[in-house]
């Protein structure tokens, strides 16, 4: 009970978060380069806006061109925002330039006409594909492009969500319409998309295991048992990611769901067997003390094995594999155990009526517990022949 009431204060401490650098160990060359990176330039990680008019040429319209101005000065403020760029920063940049370099004119032209003309002159003079990152060959559509230095899964979704914000209160009556979205914010979506799946997917499995035990004990009681050591190990292991600030990632969020399913054949081989040896006549204490000799040997090895088997990719220097070479031994510690101290413990205490619901059949030499039955081979084959006569 207190390492129930441990692992639930843990798991609560989880927070999902994600980010391609947080895969490589800080003092990683990748991880290095990129943080130069952003101290010497705007950032390295982009996110894009979407304006798009109704009509062609509606990028040359000044009122719509000062909407993207004023959403590019609020997305600078933005922490982590390090420069914003568009077509209108060209623009500025050419009425200066047509203007003596004068610092008043750095704002967008006031007529569509004069925008017209910029364009045109720029065409006529500079390489036809400058524009095309910026806006489309109608003028209809033009992209944001904001550079931001951190690519963490929280602050991409704190610039998506303020920015969209501001384009519902302040951009509302704007004759452009602006959608957030491009560069890494794919990896926000994924990482929300997966890491809502794998949730959903730990419930899916438990319950097809609770399904699929229940039929396999005729007991609901027998299917919570087989369900128990699972839910402990994803509990555990959240509880472990809480406390050491293991984010949820697309990594762990998957590692977890895996553990659902890891180690249900455990306490099934355990349970079998507890069963077989109270079909011999055995009392319930001899019956789990050769159950654990037995059963109880063989699902410490496999354990062992698989848990020793990922221990090994932590020597990979990638820090996914470190998350994955030590979530999932935990996984198989928490899971083995359980099955063979919890859910004995349980059966000991509560001595459920599916461990003893066995069919006897005189011409049955050793009985054997299966499926909630004793089926041996002279029945089956006596069944057999008796339907074959029928037929």
């Amino acid at each position: 009970v207190l390492l129930l009431v441990i692992a639930v204060i843990g798991a609560s401490r989880v927070r999902t978060n994600d980010a391609l650098t947080h895969y490589f160990f800080h003092n990683s060359r990748i991880n290095q380069d990129i943080r130069s990176l952003n101290k010497k330039m705007a950032g390295v990680f982009l996110v894009q806006v979407l304006a798009e008019g109704k009509n062609p040429d509606a990028l040359k319209d000044p009122q719509a061109l000062r909407d993207i101005e004023k959403l590019q000065q609020y997305i600078q403020t933005l922490p982590n925002v390090g420069k914003t760029f568009s077509l209108v920063d060209m623009l500025k940049k050419m009425n200066q330039a047509m203007h003596e370099d004068n610092p008043g004119y750095y704002r967008v032209p006031d007529s569509r006409e004069l925008i017209a003309q910029y364009l045109l002159l720029y065409s006529m003079s500079g390489d036809p594909g400058d524009f095309d990152r910026l806006v489309d060959f109608n003028y209809q559509r033009g992209v944001i492009n904001v550079y931001n230095k951190s690519d963490m899964y929280m602050d991409i979704k704190h610039i998506l969500s303020s920015i969209d914000n501001y384009i519902h209160s302040k951009l509302a009556n704007s004759p452009l319409q602006f959608h957030s979205g491009g560069g890494i914010t794919y990896q926000a979506a994924l990482s929300e998309v997966i890491i809502n799946g794998k949730q959903k997917n730990i419930l899916q499995v438990g319950g097809i295991i609770f399904l699929i035990s229940s039929l396999v004990f005729f007991s609901f009681f027998g299917g919570l048992l087989v369900l128990l050591p699972l839910v402990l190990s994803v509990l555990l292991n959240l509880a472990v990611m809480g406390i050491c600030g293991i984010w949820l990632n697309i990594a762990t969020a998957t590692i977890s769901a895996m553990a659902m399913g890891m180690g249900a054949d455990y306490v099934i081989y355990f349970l079998f067997r507890f069963r077989e040896e109270l079909a011999k006549g055995l009392s319930w204490e001899q019956a789990l003390a050769v159950a654990e000799m037995s059963s109880g040997k063989a699902v410490l090895f496999v354990a062992s094995a698989i848990a020793l088997g990922y221990l090994c990719v932590c020597l990979s220097g990638f820090l996914a594999h470190i998350y994955l070479g030590t979530l999932v031994p935990l996984t198989m510690l928490v899971s083995s155990l359980a099955s063979l101290t919890i859910v004995p413990a349980l059966v000991l205490k509560i001595k459920p009526v599916f461990m003893r619901k066995f069919i006897t059949d005189a011409d049955c030499d050793q009985p054997s517990a299966i499926t909630g039955g004793v089926i041996c081979g002279q029945f089956i084959k006596r069944t057999i022949h008796q339907t074959e006569d029928k037929l």
